[in-house]
C-alpha cells in the first residue's frame, strides 16, 4: 500500500531555476542576508535521501509569491493480526539509547542521513569522517565503548578496509569481537568479498534499506552479547 502525504502553504514560493537544484546539498535560493532566516540547505537534501532509502517520493508544484505544496508518497506494508511476529517487528528499537554505534563516512550527509536514522530507531551515534578517525576514536575509548562500526569504504585518508585492519590487529579484548559492518556504495561480489577479507562481518549497499539496516545492526549488536 502507498500513501500520499500533501503539505501546503501560501508563502512565498519558490523560483523554477531553485526547484531544479533544491535537493542538492547546501542549495539555498536566498542567503541569510537576504531573507532574515539562517539555514544550511541540508533540509530539503536530507529529506530527500531518507525518502530514497524508504522507497518513497517527494514531489513540488510551487510559483514565485504563490506559495507551495509538497506531495510526499511512502510505501507501507499491511499485516494480519495473526502475521508472525518475526516478521512484524523486523525493526527492533530500544528507547534507552543505550548501544553506542561510530559511523564512519568522509560524506557530511551521508553522515546526518544514518544518524537520524539511526538515532530514530533508539540507537547513540557517534560520527568521524575518515577511517584514521575511526582507528584513533576506537583506541581513545576503552574496551567495550562501541556496541558496533558501521565503516564507508570510499574515503580520502584510510580507506574502509585498511580502518578495519587496523582496528582489528589492536591488542586489546575488543578488537576481534566488535562488530563492523560495510556501509558503502560499493557494492559488487567483489568489494563484499573485500570488505569480507578485511575483516568485516557483514556488508550493505548504499542507498541503504532501512529495515535492513536496523535488522542487521540489531543482530550484530544481539550476537555479541551473547559471546
Amino acid at each position: 500500500m502507498r500513501c500520499e502525504f500533501i503539505v501546503a502553504d501560501d508563502g512565498c514560493g519558490m523560483s523554477e531555476d531553485f526547484m531544479s537544484r533544491m535537493y542538492d546539498t547546501f542549495e539555498r535560493e536566498e542567503t541569510s542576508t537576504q531573507s532574515g532566516h539562517k539555514g544550511a540547505g541540508l533540509g530539503l537534501a536530507i529529506t530527500k535521501k531518507i525518502l530514497d532509502a524508504m522507497g518513497g517520493s517527494i514531489d513540488a508544484v510551487s510559483e514565485k509569491g504563490n506559495g507551495t505544496t509538497f506531495t510526499v508518497g511512502l510505501p507501507f506494508k499491511i499485516y494480519r493480526e495473526d502475521a508472525p511476529s518475526e516478521v512484524v517487528n523486523e525493526i527492533v528499537q530500544s528507547d534507552e539509547h543505550s548501544h553506542r554505534i561510530l559511523l564512519v563516512d568522509d560524506i557530511e550527509l551521508n553522515r546526518m542521513l544514518a544518524e537520524t536514522i539511526l538515532e530514530e530507531s533508539g540507537f547513540s551515534v557517534e560520527t568521524v569522517p575518515d577511517g584514521c578517525d575511526a582507528v584513533e576514536a576506537f583506541v581513545k575509548h576503552p574496551p567495550g565503548y562501541y556496541d558496533l562500526v558501521l565503516m564507508d569504504i570510499q574515503m580520502p585518508i584510510m580507506n574502509g578496509y585498511e580502518a578495519t585492519r587496523a582496528i582489528r590487529a589492536l591488542d586489546r579484548p575488543d578488537a576481534k569481537l566488535l562488530p563492523i559492518i560495510a556501509l558503502s556504495a560499493n557494492s559488487r561480489d567483489e568489494d563484499r568479498r573485500q570488505s569480507m577479507e578485511s575483516g568485516m562481518n557483514y556488508h550493505i549497499a548504499k542507498p541503504f534499506d532501512v529495515v535492513q539496516l536496523i535488522s542487521s545492526v540489531n543482530k550484530y549488536i544481539a550476537a555479541r552479547e551473547q559471546t
